[in-house]
This record gives structure tokens, C-alpha cells and sequence, in this order.
């Protein structure tokens, strides 16, 4: 489970465990707002430093974010690249390389990446061997002699806007991150699903299910961790009677697919059934009134976590429009 950190909730002490629900789950709306009304690289910069502080101030590992940062890697390379391409300004470029494509470097490159995924099976150093690859490809574009039969001239060239607009969109990115798992690693789920249907309280007045909506997204949150894990058992059993799910052909990977598609499907259903009969064993009958384990009680600390958070919106709406 240490490796899937989304949903999860990790047991502390801290001011920001002892907060009401209800506040938390505000105040988190309340910043995301104030993070998408920011327009300067520097204030998202500043925004993102506040976080790390507040997560430090929570005593909880900043690896531990990282880690929940660690899948959205790829978005955040390629908003790299695709801003390196298009992205255009008046002044001077920050790095420039005209290169071109012909037939023969095409069949080059194409040749490169065949024999990159076939060593990468042998060779463990796979991250070294894929920036080897990437060099070769613009050294084969860069030094060879342009041909007659097909020739395409590129100018690959690096703005400073470039940099400053990949920089402000994974500090969003990251900012959203972070939040979002604060609010998961220091809430419980339990508490977490009573602040939900609290705030959704108005909406039982048109007669909408709120507490089954809240149910729901709860059930969901916590599952997935859990799927998770039975997903990581399936592949070492599979492993064991000798699938290897890196290896084969397309048809071969089809067939391992299903092979964790089957059992996984059946785990689900089989935990669903389970659930519901602890759920009918308990009392839960859908749509009745229920009463709470604990009763929230406002104090003066959220009302002051809460009043900051309007503080920062309202200072990141002023620097938008009247600045």
C-alpha cells in the first residue's frame, strides 16, 4: 500500500488532524480557486512554498506527496515538450537548433527506436539507454546530408515564455496535488463522509440522495487503494505461474491483460457483496435517518484556518484585477 498514496489516510497528531471536516474540506475549495486566479509565475512559486510549509507544519513526509506526484510525470514531460515547440515570444531564444528530416535519417530514427525496444529488455539501465536513444535521434537529424527525396526543415527553438508557462502549469498541478492528498492523509473517512453530507445538507430540500452520493464517494475513495493491492497480489501469483507481463506480443499482452482483468472483476464483486451484508448487518438501510458516532463542534481554529483561506482568495482576486 506504500505505494499507492491517493485515498489513504495516515494517523497523526497534528493541529491540522484536530480541524473540523467540514472547515478542511472549505478551505480546500476555497485555495483551489485562489490557485486557478493567479496569473504570475512567482505568486504560484510563493503559493506552492506556503504548501510544502503547511504540510511540514502537518508532520507528514514530503516524499510522501512527491509520491502521489510521481504518476502525472509523464503530463508534465510532455506539457515540457509541447511548450518547448510552439510556444512562441519577440525576444531572443534561450536555445536554438535547426535540424531537418530526409529519408534517410527517417529510416535512421525509425531503425533507433526498433532496437531501443528490443535492448531495453537486456540492458537494466533502461533510463540511460532511453537519453541515449533521444541523442542519437537529434544527432542522426542534425549531422546528416539532407536528400533529394524528402526533406522537412525544423527550427527547434527555446523561449523564455516557454519555461515560465511550463513552470506555472506543474506548479498548478502540483499545488492541486498536494492539497487534495493533505486533505485525504489527514482526514478520516469517516469524518470525511459526515462533513460531505453536512455541507450537501441543502440540497435534501429538492429531495436529492445526498447521503447516498456521500456513500458512494467514499466507498470509492477507499476502495481504490485497496484494489490496488489486490491488483499487485494477482501479478505475483501470475508472475509465479510464469506470465510476465513485460514481455510477449501484442496478442500475448491481450491474454495477460485478461488474466488480471477476470480475477480482479471477481475480487470486486465478491468484496461488493461483502460490504453490503456488513453494511445490512450494522443497520444501514438506505434513505433512513442516521445519527453520528461523533458530533462535530465549531472551534477557533477553524474559523481562523477558514478566514485565511477567504484572506488568500481574496488577495489572489485583488492581484488579478486591480493589479
Amino acid at each position: 500500500m506504500a505505494d499507492f498514496v491517493f485515498g489513504q489516510y495516515v494517523k497523526g497528531n497534528s493541529w491540522i488532524y484536530r480541524l473540523d471536516a467540514r472547515f478542511k474540506i472549505v478551505a480546500f475549495v476555497v485555495l483551489i480557486i485562489a490557485v486557478f486566479m493567479i496569473r504570475n509565475v512567482w505568486l504560484m512559486a510563493g503559493f506552492y512554498l506556503a504548501v510544502l510549509l503547511l504540510i511540514m507544519s502537518a508532520r507528514l513526509s514530503v516524499f510522501r506527496f512527491f509520491k502521489a506526484i510521481r504518476p502525472l510525470m509523464f503530463l508534465m514531460v510532455f506539457t515540457f515538450f509541447m511548450q518547448m515547440l510552439y510556444t512562441r515570444d519577440d525576444n531572443p531564444p534561450l536555445f536554438e537548433l535547426g535540424f531537418y528530416f530526409n529519408l534517410v535519417s527517417l529510416i535512421l530514427i525509425i531503425t533507433i527506436i526498433v532496437l531501443f525496444f528490443y535492448i531495453r529488455k537486456v540492458i537494466p539501465f533502461k533510463f540511460l539507454l532511453f537519453l541515449t536513444t533521444i541523442f542519437l535521434i537529434f544527432l542522426a537529424q542534425y549531422f546528416l546530408i539532407s536528400s533529394a527525396v524528402f526533406n522537412l526543415e525544423y527550427q527547434l527553438v527555446l523561449h523564455e515564455r516557454a519555461l515560465i508557462t511550463v513552470a506555472f502549469v506543474i506548479l498548478r498541478i502540483m499545488i492541486f496535488i498536494s492539497l487534495s492528498s493533505l486533505l485525504t492523509f489527514t482526514t478520516m473517512p469517516l469524518a470525511m463522509n459526515d462533513a460531505l453530507e453536512s455541507l450537501l445538507k441543502p440540497l435534501k430540500l429538492i429531495r436529492f440522495p445526498v447521503s447516498e452520493l456521500t456513500m458512494m464517494f467514499m466507498l470509492c475513495l477507499r476502495l481504490m487503494p485497496m484494489l490496488y493491492l489486490e491488483s499487485r497480489k494477482i501479478m505475483k501469483a501470475q508472475a509465479s505461474r510464469g506470465v510476465d507481463f513485460k514481455e510477449g506480443g501484442f496478442k500475448q499482452k491481450i491474454v495477460q491483460i485478461i488474466s488480471l482483468l477476470i480475477p480482479m472483476l471477481v475480487l470486486s464483486v465478491k468484496r461488493a457483496f461483502d460490504l453490503a451484508d456488513a453494511m445490512e448487518c450494522r443497520g444501514y438501510v438506505i434513505g433512513a435517518p442516521r445519527t453520528k458516532y461523533e458530533v462535530s463542534i465549531f472551534r477557533f481554529t477553524d474559523v481562523l484556518i477558514l478566514s485565511i483561506a477567504f484572506l488568500i482568495l481574496g488577495l489572489t482576486i485583488f492581484l488579478r484585477f486591480w493589479l
